[in-house]
C-alpha cells in the first residue's frame, strides 16, 4: 500500500514539475532537469524559430519547450536510440531514432522560420522516423505552408499521428497544424512519382542519418533527387555518420586498416573513399560486476567493394563459450569464458570534404557549409573525433521567391 502511495505521489509530482515548473526529475540522481539549462530548449532559443504569435502564450510555449526537451542528450528521460525494426520487405535496413543534434537542427528550423515570414513555404523531411523533428516544422511557419513527411518504415509512419498529437492537442487551432502535414510513406526515390508537384518547389529539406545507408550508385541518384526537389534558393540540410576510424585504438598491435584504405582511396581520386567492406570482431564476457559486455576488438578483410554493393551487416561467425585471448583483453579471456562474434559490414561514411566533393557533380547545387558535430552533445567541432557526425548544408542556385 505504501509503495502504491509513493508511486502515485511520484507521478503527481512529475506532472506538476512538467507542466508548471518546466523541470523533470532524474531517475538516477533524483535531481530536477531544468529546460533552461540546455541551449536548445531555452525559451529564448525557441523564440528564434517558433511562430511569433505563439510567443506570448505561456501554455503553448511551455508545451513546445517540454517536447523539444525530451529529445535532448541532456534530458534524463530522452527517447534517443529507439531501434527501428525492419519491415518484412528484403533489403530494407533501418537504424534508430536519435538525440537532437543542436547545431544541425537549429539552423534548419531558423531557416524555415526566416523564409516563412515572406511566403507560404514548402518543406520536406526524408526519413522522418517518429516525427520528432517534423512536429516542430509547422510550428515555425509564420505565413503557413505545407510540410511533407517521408518515411520508409511502415511501422513508424503508423505511429506518426500519435506522436504529433501529443504536441498539437493542447495548441489552439491545432487543425491548421495537422492539415499542414502531408505524409509520404515509402521509398524516398518515389517521392516525385507520388507528388510530381514538388519538383523544383521545396524550400527546405531535412535529412538526418540516412545517406550512409546508400551505396555510391544510390548516393548519386539521391543527390539528383535533392537537386530536382529544391526550389531556387532552397536549402537541404543533410546529416550522417562520419568514418569510424577509432575502433582499433584499443587493439594496440593492429593498424587502423579502415583509415589506411580511406587515405589510399582518397589519394587515388575515389569519390567514395569511405565506402568500405570489413569484418568487425567483437568479444562478449561477464565483467566483474556480473554484467555482460561486448567489446569491439579489431577489423579485418578491409576492402573497397563495388559501387553497387548493398549496405548491410551480417553475422559470419559466432564461436560461443570458448576462451579466446586477444591482446588487451588477453587476461580477461584467460580468466573468463568469452564469446567471439564477427560481423561483415558494408558501410558508406563521409567526411565534410568527401561529401562536399560529390556536390561538384551537380552544377546547380553548392555547399553552403560542411562541418563535424560532436554526437554526444550536438555541438559543432573543428575536426573529426570518435562519435562525431557530419553536417552538410546545400543550397540550390537562385533566390527564394517572395509573396506579396
Amino acid at each position: 500500500m505504501i509503495k502504491k502511495y509513493i508511486t502515485v505521489l511520484f507521478i503527481v509530482c512529475t506532472f506538476v514539475a512538467q507542466n508548471i515548473y518546466g523541470i523533470i526529475p532524474n531517475r538516477d540522481s533524483e535531481i530536477y532537469f531544468d529546460y533552461e539549462s540546455a541551449e536548445f530548449s531555452k525559451m529564448e532559443t525557441l523564440k528564434t524559430w517558433v511562430k511569433t504569435s505563439y510567443h506570448k502564450n505561456t501554455q503553448i510555449m511551455s508545451t513546445i519547450q517540454h517536447f523539444v526537451a525530451t529529445m535532448l542528450p541532456q534530458f534524463p528521460y530522452s527517447e534517443e536510440i529507439k531501434f527501428i525494426s525492419d519491415d518484412e520487405e528484403p533489403n530494407q535496413f533501418f537504424g534508430s531514432t536519435d538525440y537532437t543534434i543542436k547545431d544541425f537542427e537549429l539552423p534548419f528550423l531558423q531557416f524555415v522560420h526566416e523564409i516563412s515570414t515572406n511566403k507560404e513555404v514548402t518543406t520536406l523531411e526524408i526519413a522522418a522516423a517518429d516525427g520528432y523533428i517534423s512536429f516542430k516544422v509547422p510550428l515555425a511557419f509564420e505565413k503557413g505552408g505545407k510540410h511533407y513527411v517521408n518515411e520508409l518504415s511502415s511501422k513508424l509512419i503508423k505511429n506518426f499521428d500519435e506522436n504529433v498529437d501529443r504536441v498539437y492537442s493542447s495548441i489552439p487551432q491545432k487543425e491548421k497544424l495537422y492539415n499542414s502535414i502531408v505524409k509520404i510513406p515509402g521509398d524516398c526515390f518515389d517521392i516525385l512519382n507520388k507528388h510530381p508537384e514538388l519538383k523544383g518547389k521545396v524550400d527546405a529539406i531535412y535529412i538526418q542519418h540516412l545517406v550512409h545507408f546508400f551505396n555510391p550508385e544510390k548516393q548519386q541518384l539521391f543527390l539528383k533527387l535533392i537537386e530536382e526537389l529544391l526550389a531556387p534558393g532552397g536549402q537541404a540540410f543533410i546529416c550522417f555518420n562520419s568514418p569510424d576510424f577509432a575502433d582499433t585504438v584499443i587493439y594496440k598491435k593492429s593498424v587502423d586498416t579502415v583509415l589506411s584504405l580511406y587515405n589510399k582511396q582518397k589519394e587515388s581520386g575515389d569519390k567514395y573513399p569511405g565506402f568500405v567492406q570489413h569484418d568487425k570482431h567483437f568479444i562478449g564476457f561477464i565483467d566483474d560486476n556480473d554484467e555482460y559486455r561486448v567489446v569491439i576488438i579489431y577489423r579485418s578483410n578491409v576492402i573497397r567493394p563495388k559501387d553497387n554493393t548493398n549496405i548491410n551487416e551480417i553475422e559470419i561467425k559466432d564461436t560461443t563459450s570458448s576462451p579466446y585471448p586477444l591482446n588487451d583483453y588477453e587476461k580477461i579471456c584467460y580468466e573468463k569464458t568469452c564469446s567471439r562474434f564477427i560481423y561483415r559490414r558494408v558501410i558508406n561514411n563521409f567526411t565534410p570534404e568527401s561529401y562536399s566533393n560529390l556536390i561538384k557533380d551537380f552544377p546547380t547545387l553548392q555547399v553552403k557549409d560542411a562541418f563535424y558535430i560532436n554526437y554526444d552533445n550536438g555541438i559543432r567541432i573543428d575536426a573529426w573525433k570518435h562519435r562525431s557526425v557530419v553536417a552538410v548544408i546545400i543550397k540550390k542556385a537562385g533566390d527564394i521567391c517572395k509573396q506579396d
